[in-house]
């Protein structure tokens, strides 16, 4: 891994522990209705956390699918075998945490409008 590479990992995790900003909100997905066309789901739980921007998505809840943005500060939980569909259409920074039985994985998506 490039140095520079672990430079921003590093600023990311300060930035997401500073006691400045309080961390928000969590959105919890889950499997009460069928998967959306092309959503997102695996067999292990994800977390979803928002750096910056606006990052929507299409999630199964107890009252019915519905469309849920979560700002700088917030996450998205889904839970294994659970689903999510982001639509993509607005400037935003996730990084997503997935936990595999063995391994735990590291994805930072910069998504610009």
């Amino acid at each position: 891994m490039k140095a520079s590479t672990l430079t921003s990992f590093s600023n990311l995790l300060a930035l997401l522990e500073s006691p400045d900003e309080p961390f928000g909100r969590v959105i919890f997905a889950n499997d009460w209705q069928e998967p959306e066309p092309f959503s997102y789901q695996v067999n292990f739980p994800r977390l979803e956390v928002v750096v910056s921007g606006q990052y929507t998505n299409i999630i199964s809840t107890p009252e019915g699918v519905e469309t849920h943005t979560v700002v700088g500060g917030e996450a998205l939980y889904i839970a294994p075998n659970c689903w999510n569909k982001p639509d993509w259409q607005h400037s935003c920074s996730v990084l997503s945490l997935l936990y595999g039985r063995r391994q735990l994985g590291f994805s930072l998506v910069n998504k610009r409008g």
